[in-house]
């Protein structure tokens, strides 16, 4: 992974990423950052009361699957 500094980019609105919230009691979460509301917020819907320090583009999935 990637992360980035929030404080200097944001990701493309409305796009689920991780972020990376220290002060929260689960540090990395999925979400997004809202354009409209100009905040972050949780992929529930939920704004975050914490301002996350980092983020990252979430990870591709597996390319093969086997049983």
């Amino acid at each position: 992974l990637h992360w980035r500094d929030a404080a200097k980019e944001k990701p493309d609105a409305d796009v689920t990423v991780l972020m990376y919230v220290p002060d929260a009691s689960e540090p990395v979460a999925m979400g997004y950052w809202d354009d409209q509301y100009n905040e972050w917020t949780y992929d529930v819907g939920a704004a975050c009361r914490h301002t996350p320090t980092h983020w990252a583009e979430m990870p591709s999935g597996p390319t093969e699957w086997r049983r």
